[in-house]
């Protein structure tokens, strides 16, 4: 049987941790529709993995495909930090981001 999983991830404020009326509300939209589920909230930036989703990571500005090395090194570098710093340069038109923004 497959599942559905469905991730809510600010785009602003990482350190955004819903309140408990935030919570409740989600809880009870799920329970009113019969959706079993689990709501997990991290206390700190976190990576979610995508499971078999993965295709690409691609540049948020020129849409070139990137080379999934150079994601996992920032990855890596910026896990090593606890993700406190997101920020990149893309390797493909030297533009500054986050990682939050690959596509």
């Amino acid at each position: 049987m497959s599942e559905n999983i469905i991730r809510l991830i600010p785009e602003e404020n990482y350190t955004l941790i819903p309140a408990s009326p935030m919570i409740q509300n989600l809880r009870s939209l799920l329970d009113d529709h019969a959706i079993t589920y689990d709501i997990h909230v991290f206390d700190s930036v976190q990576f979610i993995d995508q499971g078999g989703n993965f295709e690409y990571v691609a540049c948020p500005f020129c849409s070139e495909i990137l080379d999934v090395a150079w994601w996992q090194e920032e990855m890596t570098r910026s896990f090593a930090h606890d993700f406190d710093d997101l920020s990149i340069h893309m390797p493909c038109c030297n533009q500054g981001t986050d990682l939050n923004r690959l596509d």
